[in-house]
């Protein structure tokens, strides 16, 4: 048995442990949901390849970017940068060309809009017969809470199907070494 003076001090003690354990749960469920909220608030933003109006010409190219944050974005702006285009002689016509397509900024996206983004050939080198193409979609905007631009690139290759048109898949952004190079027009 205890003595009442032992007693009081375990009584102390457990009591002063069960604070700090408390008060460490509160901290780290508190970190916990500083960090999911502003997980959840980070721009999403997904660009996705449309059907073409002329499935055997992979140019022009329509792709859908969508903004998929729970807030909108601002100062929207889109290009379509032609990493390597070739014709079915394995002739690389272009290589490195970055287009606006003379696509307009966007002021402002709210969450869910989508714009179509065409991707177009050059008119010095508007080669209908493309056979392989490689292209990143870049995406420049500025969220609601944030005062700093961001860039998102999106790559894309084409790939043959057993009928002989093309269609346009998107590929991890680290597919590309060198992606880096390849500078959007507007691109700081």
């Amino acid at each position: 048995m205890l003595a009442p003076a032992e007693k009081a001090l375990v009584r102390r003690t457990i009591s002063k442990t069960w604070r700090i354990v408390a008060w460490l749960l509160t901290v780290a469920a508190t970190s916990l949901g500083v960090v999911t909220g502003y997980l959840t608030l980070v721009p999403k933003i997904s660009v996705s390849a449309l059907e073409a109006q002329n499935p055997a010409i992979p140019f022009p190219a329509p792709f859908s970017v969508s903004n998929d944050s729970p807030l909108g974005i601002n100062k929207v702006k889109m290009s379509c940068i032609l990493i390597h285009v070739s014709d079915f002689t394995g002739h690389e016509f272009l290589r490195d060309t970055a287009t606006t397509n003379f696509f307009p900024d966007i002021s402002h996206m709210e969450p869910g809009e989508r714009a179509t983004l065409p991707c177009v050939l050059p008119m010095k080198s508007a080669n209908p017969y493309v056979h392989d193409a490689e292209i990143a979609i870049v995406v420049n905007f500025r969220p609601d809470y944030l005062w700093r631009r961001q860039e998102k690139r999106f790559l894309f290759y084409t790939l043959p199907q057993k009928d002989g048109i093309l269609r346009w898949y998107q590929q991890p952004y680290s597919a590309y070494p060198d992606v880096t190079a390849h500078k959007a027009p507007f691109s700081e």
